[in-house]
């Protein structure tokens, strides 16, 4: 896609999101630390279970719900941008922005203060407290003023570019997520009473929906850093469109479950799960072979920021992939695909902030090998995770457990343990490193740009 220079509104706009995500992951690896430090022999004795999951949710939220949602925002922002940077800066433009501060704090303030009951469902564990709560609604709705603002502004467009569609699509997506959540609110007369049943109702469909925002989404961020380092795109931009459409549309069909079957009715899960193979089977793969024949045929550029993202991120994703073929509900086989996954786009967003969003607002990188180094670290490190969380779910060792609950009786189960902690030690290197280097870049003033 050509970039159009950005006005100085525009700019401040796409930095916002952008610092604000990044701010959010800082958070999270912040009580990431203060979760390790509370199990700590000496001092796990001193911290109460339910403190324990009220940092656990809230540092699981931010790092992969708020995160990935500004990241969203962002690319919404900056797709506006490209097709009319006067729009961008306006008085809705700012109130998201404002809206996601004080989100933000919301979600926070349960956590240190002592709050509400944490609940550990899927996809959006929440804190039962109107405060969290309310974060996670204002959240939600400001993260959505940009996507619609994108629509519209494509409507009213006479021409745009091929990538703002397939954002759109992914912010199409976004929308029925949303849909779903507010269906099931609105049909759940059990939700009132709380718990972790009724947010796993709350959440579940529209959790499973989000997932089709990560899928284009990464697709999209693949496109740009090949078309980025190679100068064309790996193939004709109208299928980055066409696949991120298709998901757009099964994704779409969402909604119209709650209308078919009743919240409790076994048949609604079993409906998301079809919509899963429709939507995130097909589409992703043929984008992963498209980007794969890219990289083989015109060469990966390992020494190149874009290239070792794009082909690192690729591995994880197909790792993932592979993996959730194989998947019980019992044992830790099923975190490793979704942690997998979870790595992959991740990274993805990671090196699209280093190679196109923040230069093209003005901040390149300040330490390339820096940066280079956090890419290795995070793929390699969250590589090792999976593959050791993979190994010891082979051996029956039981999800959501820790201590001596896991069972830890042979060597080879104490080994993949043990590998799986390693990994993720090295995958924590490379989220610091990420961190110091995004926020350093995200609040200095403009510099040289640096080639990556």
């Amino acid at each position: 896609m050509v970039q159009s220079a950005l006005s100085p509104s525009a700019r401040r706009i796409v930095l916002g999101w952008v610092t604000l995500a990044v701010g959010a992951l800082a958070l999270a690896g912040l009580l990431a630390a203060l979760l390790a430090a509370s199990r700590a022999p000496g001092v796990s004795d001193y911290v109460p279970l339910q403190a324990f999951r009220r940092a656990l949710v809230t540092h699981v939220i931010l790092s992969f719900v708020v995160w990935y949602l500004l990241m969203l925002g962002a690319y919404s922002s900056w797709a506006l941008a490209q097709i009319d940077g006067q729009r961008l800066g306006h008085l809705w433009d700012r109130v998201a922005l404002y809206g996601v501060v004080v989100s933000l704090i919301l979600l926070l303030v349960p956590a240190f203060f002592g709050l509400g009951t944490p609940s550990l469902n899927d996809y959006l564990p929440v804190i039962d407290h109107p405060l969290f709560l309310g974060g996670v609604g204002l959240l939600l709705l400001s993260v959505a003023l940009p996507v619609l603002r994108l629509l519209i502004a494509l409507i009213q467009a006479r021409r745009a570019a091929a990538l703002c569609w397939a954002i759109a699509a992914a912010g199409v997506a976004y929308l029925a997520a949303l849909a779903c959540f507010a269906l099931a609110w609105g049909l759940g007369d059990s939700l009132i009473q709380g718990g972790e049943a009724a947010f796993q109702t709350l959440f579940w469909g529209g959790g499973h929906v989000l997932q089709f925002v990560h899928s284009g989404l990464i697709l999209v961020i693949w496109w740009q850093l090949l078309e980025h380092q190679q100068g064309l795109p790996p193939a004709p931009s109208w299928l980055l469109v066409g696949l991120c459409g298709a998901m757009a549309l099964v994704a779409l069909v969402a909604p119209g479950l709650y209308g078919l079957y009743d919240l409790n009715d076994g048949r609604l899960s079993h409906a998301f799960t079809l919509l899963y193979k429709l939507g995130l089977i097909v589409q992703p793969a043929v984008g992963m072979a498209v980007v794969a024949w890219a990289l083989l045929r015109r060469g990966i550029g390992w020494r190149q920021l874009a290239g070792s993202g794009v082909a690192l991120s690729w591995l994880l994703f197909a790792l993932g992939g592979g993996m959730g073929y194989t998947l019980t509900d019992s044992d830790t086989r099923t975190p490793a695909h979704y942690h997998a996954m979870i790595g992959a786009v991740t990274l993805a967003h990671m090196v699209m902030l280093f190679v196109v969003l923040l230069p093209a607002l003005g901040r390149p990188v300040i330490r390339p090998r820096w940066a280079m180094a956090m890419v290795w670290c995070y793929a390699v490190g969250q590589g090792i995770h999976c593959l050791g969380l993979y190994g010891a779910g082979l051996y029956g060792i039981a999800r959501k457990t820790a201590g001596q609950a896991q069972g830890l009786e042979g060597g080879a189960q104490k080994a993949l343990m043990a590998l799986m902690g390693l990994g993720g030690g090295v995958a924590v290197i490379g989220g610091v490193i990420f961190v110091i280097l995004a926020l350093r870049t995200c609040l200095r003033k403009v510099a040289k740009v640096t080639d990556l």
